[in-house]
């Protein structure tokens, strides 16, 4: 006998492969929200550290122009003198809440394990800044600065704002 339409049975089988086929689809569209929600989580925290280590970075090449003295002019040479060592100043180092931010400048004028002088040419500066939200999405970047980077074409044998340190040659100082 000719049917002209569908069984019960028929029916049920297209149902259940359309079933899968919509749990398929519904799975893999799910996984690529999760996917971008964490993407854009992670370009946000990415956005806001990047931004805080501009900001700070400014702090250790800011040059006051109404000063005259290298020592009050660059900021770069009291970082530089006094951000070093197992316990840094409060104003080598801070951190923001709100942005979920945090941040330290350390001199690297000497090794920190052994005291020892690091690097005796050219002052530099460590700059570390860390950044997390409220996803749990971290980021951090690290960023030398050297004297150089504030006043890059030396007058004479050095710029005014790299500090005057001996260079290390073998069999003495030069």
């Amino acid at each position: 006998m000719k049917s002209d339409g569908l069984t019960l049975i028929e029916l049920l089988v297209v149902m259940a492969i359309i079933a899968v086929a919509f749990t398929v689809l519904a799975t893999g569209a799910i996984s690529n929200l999760r996917g971008t929600a964490t993407s854009r989580a992670q370009t946000q925290v990415k956005g806001v550290a990047v931004a805080e280590m501009e900001r700070v970075a400014n702090f250790a090449l800011y040059v006051d122009s109404t000063k005259t003295a290298p020592s009050d002019k660059y900021a770069f040479l009291w970082y530089y003198t006094n951000c070093s060592g197992s316990t840094l100043p409060a104003r080598c180092q801070g951190s923001d809440t709100g942005k979920g931010t945090s941040w330290k400048i350390v001199s690297e004028r000497n090794d920190a394990a052994t005291g020892a002088a690091k690097y005796m040419a050219e002052g530099q500066l460590l700059i570390q800044v860390s950044a997390t939200n409220s996803t749990g999405s971290s980021y951090a970047i690290t960023k030398r600065v050297s004297c150089y980077d504030v006043y890059p074409a030396p007058k004479t044998t050095a710029p005014d704002p790299c500090p005057p340190v001996p260079i290390l040659v073998p069999g003495g100082v030069l």
